[in-house]
């Protein structure tokens, strides 16, 4: 916070600024940091038009709160010479005033549509049909499959289970809508995309009854299409040796939905015409089911936001050409001190580099860019940048909270994955945050090794330097072990409390006894 008034010209120890430094501390980027970047005239005041059309909350009151605290603010200082002085302090009378009314009202506030702006990359899929409600998909084994194909079924399920909401029920009786999953020699693989209603089909057969065609089908299922019809594909892929090429999906089916993926399972292998997956235009790059059998890391991304996956699952890379109001609030920076100029605290963003790789970094809120390292050099990435959020909070009701933890345990604890190399599957990249450098970036993780890469992460710092360092922490999500006991002993005292009342009720000779050694236990369960 005192950075982010110093951005501004503020005295920390204004008195009008006193309070503001537990808005939002631990929320995301204060309203005095974006208000900086994006809301300020010339002259250092606020334009409220911009504030309010940035924030764009429905709420009657909050426009008439805009201009009250600008008034009071006008009224406060109206006899104050100093043209750059009386800017000033009006300037940090406001942001105190409306950060005040915001730090208790702004939560579950609805944020209005921008329009065809989209508002999370999931929602530019154009679906062809129905999500499945819940995320929860009934389906029924067709009599034509051996048990083999029955157990790589299940190899498919458990790519869904493991990674996203999703969950694969058996059909029972009275469903009506439900994946009839079959062989069928006539096709390698075919999948009606979205629910429909009633019965539909998900099928795999000839030389193609295997976990990722059958990962592939499902996702058509849940309503993902191909990428490399994509409108944008031909930025990635090329088709010129192919007498044919895959068509391109209308915009108002099948829009731009963040950063292309090669790696995604919904993309045809590569370096072929037959496949459907022509030439990418980058080199050393592999495609699809070439790179891994199952989900890839932006599938697992967009499934979890088209169908709101929570817990561990509720994190967001929101891109940065489409931020709203909301975003600013739920970029963390746990605990991390704020280092930029402009008063933005350390958010981790992602955008891919040469190769396809895709990579964490430090977002530089200026550029609205991406600084990471790449073999140890700082690369920045300008298109493409996605900045991470958190919606509901870094702890939800359910326990599940993200956190901090030293690398030496971060394996064990659900590290969050935020990039991944497309020539291969042997390089998976998490989140690095380092004190001692005061820098963000990745740490490079070794598939099926037990600890990171020389347990070393390459960051990057405000100044777009690039560092290796062995004093970092890895960003990860689990249950809360605190939250768990607290819940246990609720349920606990919920439970016993139930079990006593039941036995009371069978005496009812003892009746006043036994209510009176109840409410005692009780009290002497909360005193002692």
């Amino acid at each position: 916070m005192k950075s982010c008034f110093k951005s501004l010209n503020i005295d920390p120890s204004d008195e009008h600024r006193k309070g503001v430094e537990t808005s939002f501390d631990d929320k995301g980027v204060t309203l005095c940091a974006f208000t900086q970047m994006k809301m300020a005239k010339d002259d250092g005041t606020i334009d409220k038009d911009k504030l309010l059309a940035f924030l764009k909350i429905e709420d009657a009151e909050f426009p008439k709160l805009v201009e009250s605290c600008s008034t009071k603010a006008e009224s406060e200082f109206k006899d104050e010479s100093d043209a750059a002085v009386k800017a000033k302090k009006k300037t940090t009378y406001f942001v105190v005033c409306l950060d005040r009314w915001l730090e208790n009202a702004f939560q579950g506030i609805p944020v209005k549509s921008r329009g065809n702006e989209p508002t999370s990359f999931s929602e530019e899929i154009g679906l062809s049909g129905e999500k499945w409600p819940n995320g929860v998909v009934k389906y029924k084994l067709h009599a034509s499959l051996t048990f083999s194909d029955i157990h790589i079924i299940n190899k498919a399920f458990d790519e869904y289970h493991k990674k996203t909401c999703i969950r694969f029920k058996p059909w029972e009786e009275g469903d009506v809508d439900y994946v009839s999953i079959e062989l069928d020699n006539l096709v390698c693989g075919q999948a009606h995309v979205c629910k429909k209603g009633g019965p539909q089909f998900a099928k795999f057969g000839k030389q193609c009854r295997n976990v990722a065609t059958m990962v592939h089908q499902l996702g058509h299922t849940l309503c993902l299409n191909h990428e490399h019809q994509r409108k944008d594909r031909d930025r990635y892929v090329n088709f010129a040796n192919c007498r044919t090429k895959p068509e391109i999906f209308k915009s108002s089916y099948y829009n731009e939905k963040g950063i292309y993926d090669y790696a995604s399972q919904m993309h045809p292998t590569c370096q072929s015409c037959t496949s459907g997956g022509g030439w990418p235009t980058e080199k050393n790059v592999n495609c699809g089911s070439d790179i891994t059998p199952g989900l890839s890391l932006l599938d697992v991304d967009t499934i979890n936001s088209l169908y709101d996956c929570q817990g561990c699952h509720r994190h967001r890379w929101r891109p940065t050409s489409a931020l709203i109001g909301t975003d600013w609030l739920n970029m963390y920076k746990f605990n991390y001190e704020t280092l930029h100029a402009d008063g933005a605290p350390l958010v981790a963003c992602r955008a891919k580099v040469t190769h396809g790789e895709l990579a964490p970094g430090l977002y530089n809120f200026e550029k609205q860019s991406c600084l990471i390292s790449y073999y140890w050099e700082a690369y920045e990435a300008k298109s493409g940048v996605e900045v991470l959020t958190i919606p509901g909070g870094r702890f939800d009701a359910q326990c599940w909270k993200y956190g901090l933890v030293n690398s030496s345990v971060a394996l064990e604890n659900n590290p969050v994955l935020a990039g991944m190399t497309v020539h291969n599957e042997w390089f998976k990249f998490h989140i690095a945050y380092s004190k001692e450098k005061r820098a963000v970036g990745k740490a490079i993780w070794l598939v099926n090794e037990k600890e990171y890469k020389d347990r070393e992460a390459e960051v990057v710092d405000k100044e777009g330097k690039s560092h290796t360092t062995k004093d970092f922490q890895i960003l990860t999500c689990g249950w809360n072990s605190e939250c768990k006991r607290e819940n246990k002993k609720k349920d606990d005292i919920d439970n016993w409390l139930s079990s006593s009342l039941t036995s009371s009720t069978l005496r009812l000779e003892s009746h006043l006894h036994s209510r009176f050694l109840i409410l005692m236990t009780i009290y002497l369960h909360f005193t002692i």
